[in-house]
């Protein structure tokens, strides 16, 4: 009996991977958008969030795992997630992008704070969606569940 379960085992294994994987959120960095504009135009999504932001890990856990608004990001847009407070030298449109510290311990990057220079809200995490010419088409503070982001994208779409 150990034997067929373990047969069945690893032969569905394989199986299961592949389900899981089309439902995987399709990520891009900003390195990796480059690329992609230059293929196919199609809208940006940003999301901006921090470590320490509990609603940001809800939307990243709850809301972009939702399989029907995965399906429906990964066809129309791309999906860049970013952590604001990232130390990390980002390279985007041929210019470099730094993390600035702002305190002890404390700071934001450079490319979070350009995402943002137009905004008065910033706190996290934030949605924006934006065109090839980084134009910013809609922005968001704050949590949003899959039927909000849904219904935001669609006029997008």
């Amino acid at each position: 009996m150990k034997t067929v379960l373990l047969i069945l085992l690893v032969w569905l294994l394989p199986l299961l991977a592949v389900a899981q994987k089309d439902s995987d959120l399709k990520n891009y960095s900003f390195e990796e958008l480059d690329i992609a504009l230059e293929q196919e135009d199609k809208p940006v999504i940003v999301f901006l969030y921090t470590q320490w932001c509990k609603y940001c890990k809800a939307m990243d856990e709850d809301t972009f795992s939702d399989k029907p608004l995965v399906e429906l990001i990964n066809k129309d847009f791309y999906f860049v997630p970013f952590d604001a407070e990232s130390k990390k030298d980002v390279i985007f449109r041929n210019v470099k992008f730094s993390f600035k510290a702002t305190g002890h311990h404390t700071g934001i990057h450079q490319l979070a704070q350009e995402l943002l220079r137009q905004s008065e809200d910033k706190s996290y995490p934030v949605l924006l969606i934006i065109n090839k010419d980084l134009e910013i088409l809609y922005q968001y503070s704050g949590f949003l569940d899959e039927v909000e982001v849904t219904k935001i994208l669609t006029p997008f779409n």
